[in-house]
């Protein structure tokens, strides 16, 4: 495996033992890595450090020249703002690890894990279906709406609620179980269908 993508991985490992959603970045020029960073957005409750986020804020203002001759590891394909940042300071490579998202699967295993029956109708739902389901034992799954950005939210019962994914500029909606109430799929209208584990 690639140095700096197992450097990019050792912050996403930082940010598991802080509890939190573990993506890793390091940017790279000339051989060097000159900043790196790990997303932390539930540690300092902030929107917009995301792990390629948090690696060009360590890095410090650069020349430009600089950042045209860069590389940026990341462990997770750059949503939209980060995919912005890095087309705005010209970073010319991308290596990424992972090109699904955390904890949810491709569309095509999305489908592999509902009857086809609950495939027929998850594509013909509307957009005015649930964005709250709750399961057997208590556990209540939320799609919950702020502002421009929707969040998965998990509630086991008798505990804190836990927040298992975020997106921003994106309607999502049409919540359903699958039979073994361990996984929850979503209808996002640009990424499409999303399953999440929740148990």
């Amino acid at each position: 495996m690639d140095t700096f993508l197992k450097e990019a991985i050792n912050e996403a490992r930082k940010r598991l033992h802080e509890g939190g959603i573990p993506i890793g970045s390091v940017l790279v020029h000339s051989g060097q890595v000159i900043g790196k960073g790990h997303n932390k957005r539930i540690q300092q409750s902030s929107v917009v450090l995301h792990g390629e986020m948090d690696t060009l804020e360590n890095a410090g203002r650069q020349p430009a020249s600089v950042y045209r001759n860069s590389v940026l590891y990341t462990t997770l394909s750059p949503c939209s703002m980060c995919s912005g940042a890095i087309l705005l300071y010209g970073i010319p490579k991308v290596v990424i690890g992972e090109n699904q998202t955390f904890g949810i699967l491709t569309t095509q295993d999305a489908l592999g894990k509902m009857t086809d029956k609950e495939v027929k109708d998850f594509k013909k739902v509307s957009k005015f279906q649930p964005r709250e389901v709750t399961t057997s034992d208590g556990t209540k799954v939320e799609l919950k709406m702020d502002g421009f950005s929707v969040s998965l939210v998990v509630t086991l019962k008798g505990q804190d609620s836990e927040t298992l994914w975020t997106t921003g500029g994106e309607n999502c909606h049409s919540l359903i179980i699958s039979p073994d109430e361990k996984y929850v799929a979503y209808l996002c209208e640009m990424s499409g269908i999303l399953v999440m584990k929740i148990k």
